[in-house]
């Protein structure tokens, strides 16, 4: 899928979120909560793929369908409180990423402090 169509059905997707919230206000598709509610949508989308002899495969939280809100949360938690539990609570209902992405994005963005420091 092209950058073009993700962000057409980004839109569309905000512009429906609007209305279900709001009615037919058109300077409402912006707010906070129609957002957040897109995002969650967004990273909980299920996506088939035809796999060989017609088995289908479905996807869920892969890393080019990731918004910040669930990034947010996840590093958020561990941040503050270090709970894998609540992390992962917070994962199964699809809220959050998972433990082991709030660790790898962690460790990404050490290396990338050490890689900008010692330069």
């Amino acid at each position: 899928m092209t950058v073009k169509r993700i962000r057409y059905h980004i839109h569309n997707l905000k512009l429906l979120i609007s209305m279900i919230l709001y009615g037919p206000c058109v300077d409402c598709v912006d707010t906070q909560t129609c957002l957040t509610i897109s995002q969650l949508i967004l990273f909980n989308y299920k996506e088939k793929k035809q796999m060989a002899k017609s088995v289908t495969s479905t996807h869920r939280h892969t890393l080019d369908r990731e918004p910040p809100l669930p990034i947010y949360i996840g590093l958020n938690i561990h941040s503050h409180l270090r709970s894998k539990k609540l992390i992962e609570q917070f994962s199964s209902l699809g809220i959050s990423i998972t433990y082991d992405r709030v660790l790898q994005l962690e460790e990404s963005m050490a290396l990338f402090q050490c890689a900008g420091n010692t330069a």
